[in-house]
């Protein structure tokens, strides 16, 4: 993360990291977003820790659906060589994943 980069970080709370993601990645997400959109028998629209609910009728608990239960690419994007610099300037070498989100939408 060079000084241009640190500064326009403090300056609008966010960078935008260009080819973060090869072609093939995109793809890949694209495809797993869509198959679980379709796979959906009741369509879960909102994914993330803070999203608790019970998973059937049946279920003990709550639970949380996650993107990353759609593994491949998804999991991958937990520790991606291309952003791990700029996590580890801005928040040191110990960080984690705390939660992950995304909303879904009908086409």
């Amino acid at each position: 993360m060079d000084e241009y980069e640190k500064y326009a970080f403090d300056l609008r709370g966010y960078l935008v990291v260009r080819n973060a993601l090869y072609t093939e990645q995109v793809k890949s997400l694209s495809d797993r977003l869509e198959e679980a959109r379709a796979c959906a028998e009741k369509p879960a629209y909102y994914f993330g820790s803070d999203r608790t609910q019970y998973a059937n009728d049946d279920a003990p608990a709550w639970s949380s659906p996650s993107m990353l239960e759609w593994g491949g690419t998804y999991t991958d994007l937990i520790d991606l060589p291309t952003i791990a610099p700029y996590l580890q300037t801005l928040l040191g070498d110990h960080y984690r994943l705390d939660h992950g989100y995304i909303k879904m939408h009908d086409a």
